[in-house]
């Protein structure tokens, strides 16, 4: 994905896929975004660029699960941070720099599952852009890149990454009622090459017994192959104060922090990309597959793209029966209607198999229902083959003569996809 040369409020086309362009977004007041997926991923995110994300609620979350009046002022704090030097000039994207000569621009996709930031600066001709788009098999993926876009070759300093990485099993009530005396349970160690682990030595508990915790999360990379890792987090001001990077590949009692440096020689006109790939709620098993995968994997990143676009068009096919996607000969009014649809989808779901009943599913319902209605009617139930029409249902059952087994094939319908993990702002909707 190449920088736009001038933005434009509006609907736009980037890589075959449609994205709403938001120009000069710091020149507004910042503002919260959900970014949705597939399945159990969840992300929120401020224009900022500091966020909170993970799986299935906010105990499996990646970055600490705060309300979006901190997010706002996190940039740099919580999620990504990347500086860049040129020469003796340091530029630190999407971070508070007054009259520095840039320009901002945020693009979200239609469908909703991918958002990306892109930062201008004219003096030094460089554009930093990075996109954060998520999948079931990876988890959530930060592609980054920078671009020279002047006429001439540079030499580029970066150091780029994630900072307050979450250890799985620290829950908000812990981590925001105990502040910082968490992080003494905290550890952060590479296992291998560029894959670390962050996980607790122990559970947080208050009494003489064991309690181990067993996953972890997890952030690995590619690209920039001749790139350093470090999980320091005070490297950042390091590099900006033009210190050389410790390179630090265990940490304990402090947050967690997955920071890449390296140098880059761009040609005119050249990109150079790279991604950072992170995960929550990984045991053993999953962190040895991983590690396995990225050893013996000859394109590593053909599998994550591949992964990721399924996941967009997993994501399409769930919102489809729910009449997403309907066509008009306005574009902002056909976007703006998925938008809507996804979000109810999110509230009430839609039928898990269409209107295709299971038998088992359906026993274990009227079982836990009624079980003296179940017991009535065994025989019955267990004639019933194992997938069928919701109509053939309630027709059958009305030939038993049961007023209560009629109800509750009329009251079966399997919902799946709502109750969507709820926006941090607001804390009464913090289901799942």
């Amino acid at each position: 994905m190449e920088p736009l040369d001038s933005p434009v409020d509006g609907l736009i086309e980037i890589d075959g896929a449609g994205y709403y362009a938001v120009p000069n977004v710091d020149q507004m007041p910042p503002f919260f975004m959900s970014v949705v997926s597939d399945g159990d991923r969840w992300m929120f995110i401020s224009t900022s660029g500091a966020l909170t994300a993970g799986r299935h609620d906010a105990a499996g979350a990646l970055f600490p699960y705060e309300t979006d009046d901190r997010l706002h002022q996190a940039a740099g704090k919580i999620g990504p941070v990347t500086a860049l030097r040129v020469g003796q000039r340091t530029w630190s994207p999407f971070r508070d720099q007054r009259n520095a000569p840039v320009r901002r621009n945020l693009y979200k996709s239609v469908v909703g599952d991918v958002i990306i930031f892109e930062e201008d600066h004219f003096d030094l001709g460089l554009t930093f852009r990075y996109r954060w788009s998520s999948c079931d098999e990876f988890g959530f993926v930060r592609t980054a890149s920078v671009t020279n876009r002047g006429t001439e070759k540079v030499a580029v300093d970066l150091i780029d990454g994630l900072v307050n990485v979450l250890p799985h099993g620290l829950t908000p009530a812990v981590y925001n009622g105990m502040s910082n005396l968490t992080n003494a349970y905290k550890r952060s160690e590479v296992i291998d090459g560029r894959l670390a682990i962050f996980s607790m030595e122990a559970a947080v508990v208050d009494k003489p017994e064991p309690a181990e915790s067993l996953r972890g999360s997890v952030v690995w990379s590619m690209g920039l192959e001749q790139a350093a890792l470090t999980l320091a987090a005070d490297a950042i001001g390091a590099f900006e104060m033009g210190s050389p990077t410790d390179l630090v590949s265990r940490v304990t009692g402090k947050p967690g922090a997955y920071l890449l440096s390296a140098t880059i020689d761009l040609e005119a006109g050249a990109t150079e990309s790279w991604r950072i790939v992170a995960d929550a709620a990984q045991d053993q098993v999953d962190v040895a597959r991983l590690h396995k995968l990225l050893t013996d994997s000859p394109n590593m990143a053909a599998e994550v793209d591949a992964s990721l676009v399924e996941a967009t068009r997993h994501l399409e096919q769930i919102m489809a029966p729910a009449d997403a996607m309907q066509r008009t000969g306005d574009r902002v009014a056909t976007a703006h209607h998925f938008s809507n649809t996804t979000y109810n989808v999110f509230r009430g779901g839609v039928p898990l198999d269409g209107y295709t009943i299971s038998r088992t599913r359906f026993a274990q319902f009227v079982h836990e229902r009624n079980r003296a209605v179940a017991d009535r009617h065994t025989g019955w139930l267990d004639t019933l083959p194992e997938e069928f029409d919701h109509g053939r249902l309630v027709s059958d059952a009305e030939t038993l003569g049961d007023a209560h087994m009629v109800r509750l094939c009329h009251e079966y319908l399997p919902f799946a996809f709502s109750r969507r993990h709820g926006d941090p702002s607001r804390p009464w909707n913090a289901f799942s």
